[in-house]
C-alpha cells in the first residue's frame, strides 16, 4: 500500500472514531430528549427499536448506533 492509500484509510478510520464519540456523547441526550413527551415503551414503537436497547442507551450502559440515533432523531423532529 502506498502512502496516499495508507493516508486515506487513516483518515477513513479516524473518521469512524469521530463519529463514534459523538454517538457515545449524545445517543443518551437524543433518548432523555425524546423521552421527554413519551415513554421508552412508545419512543420503541415508533422506532421499531426494543425499550431495553433504548434504556440502555440512555443510561450509557452501550453505545447507540448511527441507525438507531437517525430513528430516534426522526421521532422528536415529528414530534415538533
Amino acid at each position: 500500500m502506498g502512502s496516499e492509500e495508507a493516508r486515506v484509510v487513516r483518515e477513513w478510520i479516524e473518521s469512524g472514531d469521530k463519529v463514534r464519540r459523538i454517538l457515545a456523547t449524545n445517543g443518551s441526550k437524543v433518548i432523555k430528549k425524546a423521552c421527554g413527551s413519551i415513554s421508552l415503551r412508545e419512543l420503541g414503537r415508533r422506532t421499531g427499536l426494543s425499550p431495553t436497547y433504548l434504556s440502555q442507551v440512555a443510561t450509557k450502559k452501550i453505545i447507540i448506533s448511527p441507525e438507531a440515533f437517525l430513528k430516534v432523531e426522526k421521532v422528536i423532529s415529528d414530534e415538533n
